[in-house]
């Protein structure tokens, strides 16, 4: 088989490029996007910016002020507003977009891309990402790929993503192309809530796309099987048999169907189960079907010590004349690099550490929400912190924090109960974080 799978890493920057910073420079991101001209990178400064954006005919680079550092994080997020994604980009193959160091949340549209929308023919690159809770009524919760579009993924967390339709992830139109490297890909559903109706793909669906995953963990996505005649939904699901997948050095994990209904699958130093209603399955070297041993961390997706998975990827691999997988010997611990996005031992890309520059406090994901909610904040320095939950009288429902903090970025969950441990009604709520001088506060929707 020959590998026609697109691999580019942008670097659309050059020597004349102008650096936009938002909000210095200009107030919103939109305002810096028409302003900008091919080549130029558009800044955001650490924390929360909300609105949705369109770039169009135009070759750039959008991404977090931490982006030129050693320390890129996720804490600029970006959150739209509803009934469209929260990024569109429209471009033909001659432009080039690069989106590096954001978190890219909440979105809710009822059009196909819950969080990004990429049009026919575009070449989007994104790296050292987050693409979470985002919803799609259609298709594409994370990330929807219109036909013939390329797209490339390096160290990007997909998470959470859910779409009512096909792919609770990533969709991919027919004939798009994509490469998928490092990343984590968990927790994404294909189905609306309260229905018992599946869409296909709850991580990835394909529609005659051919897709390169190397060193990712795909696992816990909601997937389904019925061997009795019922509907089958896989972590990675075609429409029928045209689609192409390579997988090496990964992990994919699921309760039930891992692949279902493609052309070929091509996979070595990878483990993986249950795949099904497949033309082709070349079943290279070094392949697993046992329990990958995650740590008991939930939601982290780390190795524990004697996984199985440990040392046992390749540092280089070639299949049919293409290179898939060449890893120099700085990147990995022990005798082989290991199977999954993260190497045992090695820093994990999802963890937070690094001091914040500012109090800030995050939209709650998801939104609307029912039962449970998580609201996300930083600290810069130690202070007393207070996070209170307000109905739309200003009446305080519930305190959930009061105490002492060092410096750092937190998370906690409010469950829809008032101070008295009862249910609150259906309604709009506010959070306010309050410390030193600092105060913030945000909308948020419970439903029932």
């Amino acid at each position: 088989m020959k590998r026609i799978i697109v691999l580019f890493l942008l670097g659309v920057t050059s020597l004349f490029a102008t650096i936009i910073r938002i909000p210095e420079d200009w107030p919103t991101i939109q305002d810096g996007i028409e302003t900008a001209v091919d080549g130029d990178t558009i800044l955001l400064g650490t924390g929360s910016h909300i609105g949705n954006i369109l770039i169009q005919d135009k070759s750039l680079v959008l991404g977090s002020e931490r982006i030129f550092g050693d320390d890129v994080q996720w804490l600029t997020q970006l959150t739209g507003f509803y009934d469209e994604p929260i990024i569109t980009i429209e471009n033909d193959s001659d432009k080039h977009v690069e989106i590096i160091g954001l978190t890219i949340r909440d979105g809710f549209s009822t059009i196909n891309g819950g969080g990004i929308y990429c049009g026919p023919g575009s070449r989007v690159s994104f790296s050292h990402c987050a693409i979470q809770y985002n919803v799609s009524t259609d298709n594409g919760g994370g990330i929807y790929c219109e036909e013939n579009a390329a797209i490339a993924l390096h160290d990007v967390v997909i998470r959470g993503n859910r779409s009512v339709n096909n792919g609770g992830g990533i969709y991919f139109g027919n004939g798009a192309n994509g490469a998928i490297n490092r990343c984590l890909i968990v927790e994404n559903d294909c189905r609306d809530i309260g229905s018992d109706e599946r869409g296909s793909g709850t991580a990835i669906f394909c529609d005659s796309t051919q897709l390169q995953i190397t060193s990712t963990t795909i696992a816990d996505n909601n997937t389904y099987s019925s061997w009795m005649g019922g509907p089958y939904v896989a972590s990675i699901q075609g429409s029928s048999r045209g689609s192409l997948l390579e997988i090496v050095n990964s992990i994919q994990h699921e309760d039930h169907l891992s692949i279902f209904q493609l052309g070929t699958v091509t996979y070595a130093y990878t483990l993986v189960d249950n795949i099904v209603s497949v033309d082709t399955v070349n079943d290279l070297e070094g392949n697993l079907t046992l329990d990958p041993g995650f740590a008991e961390e939930e939601g982290i997706y780390r190795l524990s010590n004697g996984s199985v998975c440990i040392d046992a990827g390749t540092a280089f691999f070639v299949w049919e004349d293409d290179t898939l997988i060449d890893i120099p010997p700085g990147e990995y611990d022990g005798v082989a690099p290991d199977m999954g996005a993260y190497e045992f031992g090695m820093v994990v890309v999802e963890d937070l550490t690094a001091v914040p520059v500012r109090y800030s406090l995050l939209q709650n994901y998801p939104n609307p929400f029912n039962p449970v909610t998580t609201i996300g904040y930083s600290v810069p320095e130690q202070s007393k912190i207070t996070l209170t939950v307000f109905d739309i009288r200003g009446e305080e429902v519930m305190k959930l924090l009061n105490k002492e903090k060092p410096p750092g970025n937190y998370e906690v969950l409010w469950n829809g109960l008032n101070e008295s441990g009862n249910p609150v009604s259906t309604g709009v709520y506010f959070a306010r974080l309050e410390a030193r001088e600092f105060s913030q506060t945000i909308k948020m929707v419970y439903l029932k």
